[in-house]
C-alpha cells in the first residue's frame, strides 16, 4: 500500500518546476493527492475551501514572505489541523527555530530527496493518528462515565427522594465557585461529576455507620473507588474531608495538599447543608469565613 493512501497534501512552493517534480513523486511514488500552491495566500484559498487536508508540506521562504505566517494558520486552527512540515535552506537557522516555536511537525533542511520527505511525513502522521486515536478513547470514556454517572444518580434518587435535586444544587455552586479557578478540562469534569455523586454512597451498607452519616463523601469514596473509571473522583471525594489545617481525614493532609477540586467541593457542600437547614446565605457566608484558614481554603472561601 502507498505511503499516503490517497490522503490530501498541500505543497506549497514558488518554484513551478519544483513543486511540479516534487508534486508528482509524492502522488505516483508515495500515493498522496497533491494540490499546489505557490503562495501562502493561495495556500490559504485552499486550506479554506476544504478540510480534507491532513499534511501541508511548505517552503520556509516563498516569494512574497516567509512561510511562518501559514504555519501559524494550520496550527491555531480549532478542531484537527493538518501536520506542517517546513523544508529550510542550510543557512535558514533563524526561520528553522521560528518553525519549530510555531509548532511545525518536522522541520527539514535542504538537501532533502522526496523519499526523506515522504518517510517524514508518515511519522508526523502516525504521531497524529495516535493523539486521534488516543482522543477517540478518552471521548468513549468520558461518555460511558458520563452514562454511568446518571445511572447512579437515579438509582441514589429511588433509595434517597431528593438526593437528585441536591446533587443539582451542588453542581450549580461548585461550578459557580470553579469559575473562580484555572483548571484542565478533564479536572472540571471529575468535580462535576463528584458533585453529582457526593451521597452515592448512601445506597451503600456502609452510609449507615457513624462516620458514613457524619461525611457522605467518605461513604461515596470507598463506594466509586471500586469502579476502574471513577477512581479519581472517588480520591477528590475522599479529600473532601481534609481540613486546610490539617486536623481532618485522611489524616495530616493539609493546605496545597488537599485537591483545589476538593476544597471546592468542601466549601460548596457545607454551604449547601447549612442552607437547606435554614440558614440565611449572608449567615452561612459569614460562617464559612470564619473557618477559613482552620477548615477551608481561605481563597475558596473568598
Amino acid at each position: 500500500m502507498s505511503t499516503g493512501s490517497g490522503q490530501r497534501l498541500l505543497l506549497v512552493d514558488d518554484n513551478p518546476t519544483r513543486r511540479s517534480e516534487l508534486g508528482f513523486a509524492l502522488e505516483s511514488r508515495h500515493g498522496y493527492r497533491v494540490t499546489p500552491a505557490a503562495t501562502v495566500r493561495e495556500a490559504r484559498d485552499r486550506l479554506a475551501e476544504s478540510p480534507d487536508y491532513v499534511a501541508v508540506v511548505t517552503r520556509a521562504t516563498l516569494a512574497e514572505q516567509d512561510a511562518i505566517p501559514l504555519l501559524q494558520r494550520v496550527t491555531r486552527t480549532p478542531g484537527v489541523a493538518p501536520v506542517v512540515v517546513v523544508i529550510a535552506t542550510p543557512d535558514e537557522q533563524g526561520l528553522r527555530r521560528l518553525a519549530w516555536s510555531e509548532r511545525a511537525n518536522a522541520v527539514r533542511t535542504e538537501p532533502l530527496d522526496e523519499t526523506e520527505l515522504a518517510a517524514a511525513l508518515r511519522t508526523v502522521l502516525l504521531h497524529r493518528q495516535s493523539r486521534l486515536d488516543a482522543l477517540m478513547l478518552q471521548q468513549e470514556l468520558a461518555t460511558s462515565v458520563d452514562h454511568l454517572t446518571d445511572v447512579l444518580v437515579q438509582v441514589l434518587e429511588a433509595a434517597v427522594p431528593g438526593s437528585a435535586h441536591r446533587s443539582a444544587e451542588l453542581v450549580r455552586l461548585v461550578s459557580g465557585i470553579g469559575a473562580h479557578f484555572t483548571m484542565e478540562p478533564n479536572h472540571g469534569d471529575d468535580l462535576l461529576r463528584a458533585a453529582r455523586l457526593f451521597e452515592v454512597g448512601r445506597i451503600n451498607s456502609m452510609a449507615s455507620d457513624g462516620q458514613g452519616s457524619r461525611w457522605p463523601n467518605l461513604a461515596s469514596a470507598r463506594l466509586l473507588a471500586q469502579v476502574p473509571s471513577l477512581v479519581n473522583v472517588a480520591s477528590l471525594l475522599e479529600h473532601v474531608s481534609a481540613n486546610w489545617d490539617g486536623s481532618g481525614y485522611p489524616p495530616g493532609v493539609q493546605r496545597g495538599e488537599i485537591p483545589l477540586r476538593s476544597r471546592i467541593l468542601r466549601v460548596a457542600s457545607d454551604a449547601l447543608v447549612a442552607m437547606s437547614n435554614g440558614r440565611e446565605l449572608g449567615r452561612v457566608v459569614e460562617d464559612l469565613g470564619s473557618e477559613g484558614g482552620r477548615l477551608y481554603d481561605p481563597a475558596v472561601v473568598a
